[in-house]
């Protein structure tokens, strides 16, 4: 699992009894890590923070977890970050049961855009544990806080999809027609925000919960939008997005007569890209390239090229998906196409991980100093994921301090996973990088927690 904000849970008590050692040993790595965070980048605090704390609260310590969170620099008030370092303990206090607490930690803090991310962290891990009740009282807290856009809106939306998950059809239908009315009321108070684009974004999320019938009317109330927009400028952006969500929906033809509406030939291509690339996600990868077919292929930015392939190789054709991304002329631009597919396809065991890293490595040392760092630190990871640990360590010595943070992350857990929990520890503290080091002790905490949870389960 590629790690951004990582939280892992479990039944508490019988976690721990079975080996008091072992968690004795994973909280200190993790105040080892949390004492790290005063001396990280001002800026970066508040995010590692708060996933240090979230890992905290998973191993039983919450003192732990506050002292992490206390630690972050009194300035990054004034930043507009002040709140982001509750998020994960917000979450995983919620996610095993003390919602309360967590409740009583995030009212005290100042009203703005995190703390509002830190009630819908609470309102949905409350849906997920099926307390609707207190999950929507939590959420409409949000609403209170000014200047936080469709924030409410998208919280009851994931609400929603739960309620439909549980079961109770009427409820989320309900729970939703609230997110149309916050999103109506939104519309209402310029400057920016566009009802109609929220109702397209909110398809997919209704798609991948199983719910078409509520995806089918925000569908609707896309539609509507898009068709009665007299603004062209706003109109093809409506129509872009309608298209889309069409898409989503495995209603091919009409995204099509959508994207047939926009003005420009550069906006047709590039919808009926994105449709063929849902195509693509959805299985039919010979329909998908028939209808890529239909565009030149000077019209193929970088992004479409890269989103096509991708598509394609998640659906099993990953000889296309390559032939695709070498359709990307320059080599630093290549380089990270296919960085980024040997990873997603190392993450789904597709035998062609290890050639597209390869041709990866390949592609960014021809192009010299115009490749990203980025580049390197995804075919580290990827060979972390394919267990080519050696490979992977010697890419992230290369790499400057920022760019060791992520892939040292994700690689100490791959090493404890692997049965390397001291090799992981070493590689850690060998990095003088404060951030660096905090991430790896991170990674090598969060794998052992996944262990005890595992073996809890075995029993």
């Amino acid at each position: 699992m590629l790690r951004a904000i990582l939280i892992v849970s479990f039944s508490v008590g019988g976690a721990f009894a079975q080996d008091p050692q072992q968690i004795s040993e994973v909280r200190a790595i993790l105040r080892e890590a949390g004492k790290l965070v005063p001396q990280m980048e001002d800026v970066q605090q508040p995010s590692a923070a708060s996933n240090i704390s979230g890992q905290q609260v998973s191993a039983g310590d919450l003192a732990g977890a506050l002292e992490t969170i206390r630690s972050v620099k009194q300035e990054q008030d004034a930043s507009g970050l002040h709140g982001l370092e509750y998020s994960s303990l917000a979450w995983t206090l919620s996610k095993q049961g003390s919602w309360q607490v967590a409740m009583d930690l995030v009212r005290e803090l100042p009203d703005g855009p995190f703390k509002a991310l830190d009630y819908m962290m609470i309102a949905e891990q409350l849906a997920e544990n099926r307390d609707f009740k207190n999950a929507l009282s939590v959420s409409r807290l949000i609403s209170a806080i000014p200047n936080i856009g469709s924030r409410f809106a998208d919280t009851l939306v994931e609400i929603s999809s739960r309620q439909f998950k549980g079961g109770d059809q009427v409820a989320a239908i309900a729970t939703l027609q609230e997110a149309f009315d916050a999103v109506e009321a939104l519309q209402k108070n310029p400057p920016g925000f566009s009802a109609g684009m929220w109702y397209s974004g909110a398809v997919p999320r209704l798609v991948s919960a199983g719910n078409t019938e509520a995806a089918s009317l925000a569908l609707e109330r896309a539609y509507i939008a898009a068709t009665q927009e007299k603004t062209p400028s706003r109109k093809a952006d409506l129509l872009k997005l309608l298209a889309a969500s069409q898409a989503c929906m495995g209603d091919f033809a009409a995204a099509l007569r959508s994207a047939e509406q926009l003005p420009s030939r550069e906006q047709r291509d590039a919808a009926v890209l994105g449709i063929a690339t849902e195509e693509a996600r959805q299985g039919d990868t010979a329909g998908a390239r028939r209808l890529a077919a239909r565009v030149p292929a000077t019209s193929w930015a970088n992004l479409a090229i890269e989103e096509f392939a991708y598509a394609l190789a998640k659906s099993g054709d990953s000889v296309r998906a390559l032939e695709t991304i070498k359709g990307i002329q320059a080599p630093g631009d290549r380089a990270y196409g296919l960085a980024q597919l040997a990873l997603q396809q190392a993450e789904r065991d597709d035998g062609f991980a290890g050639l597209t890293a390869i041709l990866a490595m390949e592609a960014a040392r021809l192009a010299g100093d115009s490749v990203e760092p980025f580049v390197f630190e995804l075919i580290a990871v990827t060979r972390g994921t394919l267990t080519d640990f050696p490979g992977a360590e010697q890419i992230v010595d290369s790499l400057k301090d920022a760019n060791r943070v992520w892939p040292l992350w994700n690689l100490t857990e791959q090493l404890v996973a692997a049965g390397k929990k001291q090799e992981a520890l070493d590689l850690a503290h060998a990095q003088e990088f404060p951030r660096a080091r905090g991430m790896a002790l991170l990674g090598t905490a969060t794998a052992l927690l996944e262990q005890i949870e595992a073996a809890r389960k075995r029993k």
